[in-house]
């Protein structure tokens, strides 16, 4: 599946993205996505919030909305480690 973005690069989604997509959802593989990236570029910038910012042009409501569902989600896997 090939989809062209703006800039006229090529996005491709492979096998197994579709088949989470397929289990999942759309919603829940793009919730994965942001929270992937973000804690990628995050680390990537020593920490530095304005840079991840830009290099993922998104707001900081949607940053701090994503950062706060990653760490509910590094705090239920160490609960449930726990538990």
């Amino acid at each position: 599946m090939d989809q062209s973005t703006s800039s006229g690069d090529s996005l491709s989604l492979n096998d197994s993205q579709i088949r989470f997509i397929e289990k999942y959802g759309l919603k829940a593989f793009v919730e994965r996505v942001e929270d992937q990236m973000v804690s990628h570029f995050f680390k990537k910038n020593n920490d530095r919030v304005r840079r991840t910012l830009k290099i993922l042009r998104i707001s900081n409501s949607a940053f701090y909305r994503i950062s706060k569902r990653v760490k509910e989600k590094a705090r239920a896997g160490i609960n449930k480690l726990r538990g």
